[in-house]
């Protein structure tokens, strides 16, 4: 088993957020500063049992709401990504489909893979947001993401559940108008 703690340093490397166009990649130099903006993700953990050549028959995201709740008119939608003999597969699910999201509550959904779906076969997952309108009374919606974590849910040992990422931030994203889309990087 390996584990590996992330500063904030090493977790502004791994994430990638984008605005509602495409997706981006934060990098920065390994020996460079924290610029510790207070909107920086905090510390994580990433776990990794598995072997690369470990059956995974879903993914589970379990996404722990912050200090603003996702109303019933916006959606949150996750995915994975598969790529086997060089060829790109997309799984993507709502989470959460028309339901009220409370501040610090926490939400799974599962994403179920095909049959001899590989661990070395993901090669990304994503969470995604399309706010609702909002109404009369309230305005347009925003979401905080407290807290994400990734679990494999291995079909090679038997339905075993490993966290492979477990991320926290104050919120880790805030999801806005123009803040739609959190790229975490998927540890084998």
């Amino acid at each position: 088993m390996r584990s590996v703690q992330m500063s904030r340093v090493s977790m502004g490397m791994l994430l990638a957020i984008s605005a509602a166009g495409g997706a981006g990649c934060l990098a920065r130099d390994p020996g460079a500063a924290d610029p510790a903006a207070s909107d920086d993700p905090e510390t994580g953990t990433a776990v990794s049992e598995l072997a690369d050549t470990d059956m995974i028959s879903a993914i589970n995201f379990v996404l722990t709401t912050g200090g603003d709740d996702k109303r019933s008119d916006s959606h949150v939608f996750v995915e994975v990504r598969l790529t086997h003999n060089g060829v790109l597969t997309t799984f993507t699910q709502e989470a959460g489909l028309g339901d009220t999201w409370s501040n610090n509550s926490t939400h799974t959904q599962q994403v179920a893979l095909p049959f001899g779906t590989l661990n070395s076969d993901i090669s990304g997952v994503r969470v995604f947001w399309q706010r609702g309108p909002g109404g009369t009374f309230n305005g347009t919606d925003n979401w905080n993401l407290q807290q994400l974590k990734l679990q494999a849910v291995d079909a090679t040992l038997g339905g075993i559940v490993s966290t492979q990422v477990s991320l926290a931030g104050n919120p880790l994203v805030r999801f806005t108008g123009s803040t739609t889309n959190f790229t975490p990087i998927y540890n084998h």
